[in-house]
């Protein structure tokens, strides 16, 4: 079984109801972003915990201080991909300046690539659990 990597944003359903015609109430959002996205991250990362494999799992909590949507669905990219002109426009940064993308993208970015080398994205900079099956053991990002 191969290891895995994967994770979900806090609010990872508050992007799409924003789209909705009429306003949707927050625990509608909060039990969606829960059925569609949280839960099947944790049944995938039992599924490799069963057969023997490593898996870890994130939760992407971080949401600028000014405007910006929140720990949105995708609001983890701009910290792992792209550039300053590719996010220049993104509603998710709001005020965020790309000083701080880059610096705390660093981080997220070495631990990605030290999982896909090493198979744990655990650095010195940064320690992450490995999935037990609890929900204790996701890593939060909450910079």
């Amino acid at each position: 079984m191969p290891d895995l990597l994967i994770g979900y944003t806090s609010a990872e359903g508050r992007a799409f109801a924003l789209s909705a015609p009429t306003p949707v109430p927050e625990e509608a959002v909060v039990a969606m972003s829960r059925r569609v996205f949280i839960e099947p991250a944790h049944e995938i990362g039992q599924q490799v915990l069963d057969g023997c494999g490593a898996a870890f799992l994130y939760e992407f909590g971080w949401a600028p201080m000014e405007g910006g949507l929140g720990a949105v669905h995708g609001v983890e990219m701009p910290f792992l991909l792209g550039t300053r002109e590719a996010w220049t426009d993104s509603p998710m940064l709001g005020s965020t300046d790309w000083a701080t993308v880059e610096a705390k993208g660093r981080t997220l970015r070495q631990s990605w690539a030290h999982f896909a080398r090493y198979g744990s994205p655990s650095t010195a900079e940064a320690e992450w659990p490995q999935w037990n099956g609890d929900e204790t053991s996701v890593h939060q990002i909450n910079w």
